[in-house]
């Protein structure tokens, strides 16, 4: 009984050896869709994106410029297969900004149309999976007491990508600006 037991292992450990042809794990898998990282960033939960993210130096989702604040975005691809370069638009969804502060209460607003810049279209080159960007916030007009104790509201949605697909899910991105947390980094 011994001897026919200490054979299986035997044979299963020859077979699980040679099974697995060297470089599998790097071998292309997956869905090649485009899609917002930081609509992840709760989780799954919704598409939120906070800025400033978090209380540590390891946590800022941001830089700050002489009169600028550089918000970081970026687009991705998810798969492993190899990529080949494209490129999406990204563009403001206003009216879905107005919907999320109308149900979410007075402490938010959308943020006007002259603070914020961001490009469009954005390119991922040749043999990459992602890029960043940044939406631009103009620091003077951000620090005016009208947005004093506000959280301003900016929705990015993708398009038109020039390869690839669209993911269903996280294609849309809702920056939320503490105005009150940035204060204390400028």
């Amino acid at each position: 009984m011994n001897a026919i037991i200490k054979i299986l292992v035997a044979a299963a450990s020859l077979v699980a050896v040679f099974s697995c042809a060297k470089g599998d794990g790097d071998a292309d898998y997956g869905n090649c869709l485009i899609y917002f990282p930081q609509a992840t960033q709760s989780g799954g939960i919704n598409n939120q994106y906070n800025v400033p993210s978090g209380e540590g130096p390891y946590t800022y989702n941001f830089r700050i410029e002489e009169d600028r604040i550089l918000a970081m975005m970026g687009v991705m691809r998810s798969g492993k297969a190899e990529g080949s370069a494209f490129s999406v638009d990204i563009v403001e969804d206003r009216a879905a900004s107005e919907t999320f502060v109308s149900s979410s209460g007075q402490q938010y607003m959308v943020m006007p149309e002259t603070m914020f810049s961001f490009p469009s279209p954005v390119s991922v080159p040749d043999g990459s999976y992602s890029t960043e960007f940044y939406v631009e916030i103009s620091r003077e007009e951000m620090t005016d007491p009208a947005y004093d104790s506000k959280i301003l509201v900016l929705t990015l949605k993708l398009q038109n990508p020039t390869k690839y697909e669209l993911a269903g899910n996280n294609t849309v991105v809702t920056l939320l600006l503490d105005t009150d947390r940035m204060e204390s980094y400028l």
